[in-house]
């Protein structure tokens, strides 16, 4: 596997806002398919959890090259990379608790996650490869990060 690219801080940074991603796998036809995430950054990957029956998840099984789309008021951070689906039913409940905690309330974090659970979850673990950033950095710089 390809040695992932190491992201500049401000890229982290940017990524440590709570924003959602959009997913982009292809099709068995070629085309993209697209979902909107949740995710958590850790080291050089990009962790994201869904059910393990999705259409994406079969997608990334034949193709795992995907891309990730990250979206800020007028500028965004995108992710090129290999995905690893993670089948782990404990680990898959872990890093969803993760993935839901940066985006839920603690009071409400315990309701969402009896929502969410189900046997058949899975981790999809993005190696960053590329990225590629527009305007993030002057985001930020406004942001006073």
């Amino acid at each position: 596997m390809p040695k992932c690219k190491a992201l500049p801080s401000y890229a982290r940074d940017f990524l440590h806002h709570p924003w959602e991603v959009v997913l982009a796998t292809l099709n068995p036809s070629g085309l993209p398919q697209q979902t909107v995430m949740w995710y958590c950054l850790e080291g050089e990957s990009l962790f994201l959890s869904c059910l393990g029956t999705r259409k994406k998840v079969r997608n990334l099984h034949r193709n795992p090259e995907a891309s990730a789309l990250a979206v800020g008021p007028g500028c965004y951070l995108s992710l090129s990379g290999v995905v690893e689906v993670l089948p782990d039913e404990a680990y898959a409940q872990a890093m969803l608790e993760r993935i839901v905690s940066r985006y839920v309330s603690p009071e409400k974090l315990d309701k969402m996650l009896s929502q969410l659970t189900d046997s058949s979850r899975v981790t999809l673990r993005m190696q960053i490869l590329q990225y590629h950033s527009h305007r993030v950095l002057a985001w930020l710089r406004g942001q006073g990060g």
